[in-house]
C-alpha cells in the first residue's frame, strides 16, 4: 500500500521530483527574458520544459537504439541542473529563495492551497496498492515497459500480443524516470504522480491566469479552484486519466506563454520555447493538443478582428505561427514517423460504431455531475463570462468561444472520438477557474481603498469556502475503484511461482457499455500479465488504437466474453482448450464467473484460493 512506504523513499521521491526538473531549468536560463517569471512561475516552467525535453529525448533515442537506465537518468538531470546553475547563479541574489517563493501573501497562499491539496489528495488514495480505474492498468503497463527497456516501447510484448505501441507516452516517461531515480515499485509510482499533478495543475492555472489577467490574486485563487474546490481534475483519478491530467497542466502554460508572446510582440526570440512547450503537449495528450490547438487558431483570428488596422501584418503573424509550427514537428517528428511506420504493418482491429452514449455527459457518473461545488462554481463562472462580454473583455470572449468551440466540435460527426465530449467537459476547469478568478480580482479591485474590512471578509469568506471543499476530495476518491488489492497481490505471487511461464487465463472481463466490443477486465485478472507475468485474455484498453500479428484477435476475446461466465458448458470448455486456456483466475472484486460454479464442477481443479481470489485448473 501506499502508506507503506518508508519515509526515506518519500525523501527520495522529493528529491526525484526536484532533479526531474533539471534539464527544464537549465533550458529556462536560456530565455530571453526569463526574468519576467518570479521563482514559483521558474519552478513551473522548468517543470514543463523538462516533459518535453524528456519526451523529445526518447523519441530522438527511439531511432538510436540507445536505452537509458537509473544511472543515465541521474546523470542527465544532474547535467540540466549543473548547467541551470552556473547560467543563473542563484547564490549571487539578495534574498533567499524561500523569502521569493513566498515573499506575499498571494504566493503564501497559493502554496498553503497547493500544499493542502497534495496531502489530502494522498491520504485519500492511502489504502491503494495499484492506481484507481480502468485505465491505470495500462498506464502502469506502458511505464513499466519502458523501465524494462529503457526506451519507448515498440510494441507490448510480452505481456499482450499487440505488435506496435502509438500512444502518447509523455506521462509515462515522467513516471519511468521517477521509478528509476527511486526505485518505487511502479504500481505505486503512477497513483501517487497522478495526486502530485492535481496541485501542479492549479499551479499552471495560476500561471495562465496571471500572465492574462495582470493579477496574481486571480491565479492564486484559480489555482485554489483547481486544486481544492472543483471537482475536476482530482476525479479522473478515479478513472486513471493521469495522461490527461499531465496534457492539462501543460496546456495553461503553453497559453500563459503564447498570451504574453502575442501582448508583448517578442516575435522570433521565443518560438523555441514555444515550440518545447507545444511538443509536451502533443507528446503527453492527444485530445489535449487539439484543444491547444483550437485555442491558438481562435487567438489569431481574434487578433485579426480586434486589429484590422495590421492586417498588412498577416504574413508577419502567420510566418511566426509557421516558425512555432516547424518546431514543433521538428521536436516530435521523429514519433510521428515511428507512429505512421507501425500503422503500416499487422492487421487493426475494429470495435465498431459507439453509440450516442459516448458522448452523453451521464458517463461522467453521478457523483461528479452531484458534486458539492459543482453550483457555486458553475455560477460564478457565468457571472464572470457574461460580465467580460458586457465589459467587452477580449480575453473572456476568446475564453468563452474556445470553450463552446470545444463542446461543438466533440460532438458528432466532428472530432467525435478523437475529442469527445467527455473528454473536453472534464477539462473545462481551466476556463472555469480562470474565469473565476478574473471576476474575483474585478470584484476586489473596484472595493475602495476604505473597504479594507471589506476585502478582507471577501478573503476570509473564500478561504473558508475553499477549506470545506477541500474536505470533500477523500469522499469523492474511491480506494474502492482499485481493481487489485493486497490479496491480488499475493495472489499474482503464487501465480508467478507456480504455474509454467507460458500459463494462459481466462479471467472476469467486461465490455464499456457504448461499444460491445471494447472488452476489458474488471477485477485483478485484467494486470495478472504485468503483476504475475503470465498471458490472459484481455487486452490493455488501447488495443483499439494498435495492430496484431493475427486478424482475429479481438474476435477470441468477443467470443469468450460472450460466454457470461458460464464455464462448465461443453461448448465453453471447448472454446477454451482451443485457444490454449489452461487457468482460471477470478480477483478479489469478482466478476461474472462464479467460484462456487467452478468448484461444483468437475473439469476444474482449485488450485489456489485466498479470501475471494481463486485460481482453477481446467483439467
Amino acid at each position: 500500500m501506499i502508506r507503506d512506504i518508508a519515509l526515506f523513499q518519500w525523501f527520495k521521491l522529493f528529491v526525484a521530483g526536484i532533479l526531474f526538473i533539471g534539464p527544464g531549468y537549465a533550458l529556462l536560463s536560456f530565455v530571453p527574458f526569463k526574468d519576467r517569471f518570479n521563482k514559483t512561475d521558474q519552478m513551473l516552467l522548468s517543470f514543463a520544459f523538462s516533459v518535453g525535453f524528456w519526451s523529445v529525448l526518447l523519441a530522438w533515442l527511439q531511432w538510436t537504439g540507445a536505452s537509458l537506465n537509473a544511472s543515465w537518468t541521474l546523470a542527465i538531470f544532474l547535467i540540466g541542473w549543473g548547467v541551470g546553475l552556473v547560467r543563473n547563479r542563484p547564490w549571487k541574489i539578495g534574498c533567499s529563495l524561500i523569502g521569493q517563493l513566498f515573499g506575499d501573501l498571494n504566493q503564501i497562499s497559493l502554496w498553503v492551497a497547493l500544499s493542502i491539496s497534495l496531502m489530502v489528495g494522498l491520504y485519500s488514495i492511502r489504502h491503494v496498492v495499484v492506481g484507481l480505474g480502468s485505465d491505470s492498468y495500462h498506464h502502469t503497463l506502458i511505464t513499466q515497459m519502458l523501465v524494462d527497456q529503457g526506451k519507448i516501447p515498440t510494441n507490448y510484448l510480452p505481456y499482450a500480443p499487440i505488435i506496435t505501441f502509438s500512444y502518447h507516452y509523455g506521462f509515462h516517461a515522467l513516471a519511468a524516470a521517477i521509478v528509476w531515480l527511486t526505485g518505487i515499485p511502479t504500481r505505486l509510482v503512477v497513483p501517487i504522480l497522478g495526486q502530485i499533478l492535481v496541485p501542479l495543475s492549479g499551479l499552471s492555472v495560476a500561471f495562465f491566469a496571471f500572465q492574462v489577467i495582470g493579477k496574481r490574486i486571480a491565479g492564486t485563487i484559480g489555482a485554489a479552484i483547481t486544486a481544492l474546490a472543483a471537482v475536476f481534475p482530482f476525479y479522473m483519478l478515479n478513472w486513471g486519466r493521469d495522461t490527461q491530467i499531465l496534457g492539462l497542466t501543460l496546456l495553461p502554460v503553453f497559453l500563459g506563454l503564447v498570451w504574453l508572446w502575442r501582448k508583448e510582440d517578442f516575435r522570433s526570440s521565443f518560438i523555441p520555447w514555444l515550440a518545447l512547450s507545444a511538443a509536451g503537449i502533443s507528446l503527453a495528450h492527444y485530445r489535449v493538443t487539439i484543444m491547444a490547438i483550437l485555442a491558438v487558431m481562435l487567438l489569431f483570428f481574434l487578433e485579426l478582428v480586434y486589429y484590422p488596422t495590421e492586417l498588412k501584418q498577416i504574413g508577419v503573424r502567420l510566418r511566426e505561427w509557421a516558425m512555432v509550427a516547424s518546431g514543433v514537428l521538428f521536436l516530435v517528428g521523429p514519433w510521428m514517423l515511428h507512429v505512421y511506420l507501425s500503422h503500416r504493418q499487422g492487421y487493426p482491429v475494429n470495435i465498431g460504431t459507439v453509440d450516442g452514449s459516448f458522448f452523453s455527459i451521464t458517463r461522467l457518473g453521478q457523483p461528479a455531475l452531484d458534486y458539492p461545488t459543482n453550483f457555486v462554481l458553475l455560477t460564478l463562472a457565468c457571472i464572470a463570462l457574461i460580465s467580460g462580454w458586457i465589459l467587452h473583455d477580449r480575453f473572456i470572449i476568446w475564453l468563452t468561444l474556445w470553450t463552446a468551440i470545444m463542446l461543438l466540435l466533440s460532438r458528432p460527426p466532428f472530432a467525435g472520438q478523437f475529442m469527445d465530449t467527455v473528454s473536453v467537459l472534464i477539462s473545462l476547469y481551466i476556463p472555469l477557474a480562470v474565469a473565476v478568478g478574473w471576476l474575483f480580482a474585478k470584484v476586489l479591485e473596484h472595493v475602495p481603498t476604505s473597504g479594507v474590512w471589506l476585502k478582507a471578509a471577501i478573503l476570509a469568506l473564500s478561504s473558508a469556502y475553499l477549506l470545506w471543499s477541500a474536505t470533500n476530495i477523500p469522499k469523492y476518491i474511491d480506494p474502492a475503484g482499485a481493481y487489485v488489492t493486497r490479496e491480488d497481490l499475493a495472489a499474482a505471487d503464487w501465480i508467478r511461482a507456480n504455474t509454467p511461464p507460458n500459463a494462459y487465463f481466462m479471467v472476469n472481463t467486461i465490455n464499456f457499455s457504448f461499444s460491445p466490443k471494447f472488452i476489458i477486465g474488471p477485477d485483478a485478472g485484467y494486470w495478472l500479465p504485468l503483476l504475475a507475468g503470465r498471458r490472459t485474455v484481455t487486452l490493455p484498453m488501447t488495443f483499439q488504437i494498435e495492430r496484431f500479428s493475427q486478424p482475429n484477435v479481438l474476435d477470441q476475446l468477443v467470443n469468450l466474453h460472450h460466454l457470461a461466465g458460464y464455464l462448465t458448458t461443453s461448448d465453453a470448455l471447448n472454446l477454451m482448450r482451443a485457444d490454449g486456456i489452461s487457468y482460471i483466475f477470478l480477483g478479489q472484486k469478482g466478476g461474472m464467473i462464479s467460484a462456487e460454479q467452478l468448484s461444483g464442477s468437475a473439469d476444474y481443479k482449485m488450485v489456489y484460493h485466498q479470501s475471494a481470489t481463486y485460481v482453477f485448473k481446467i483439467k
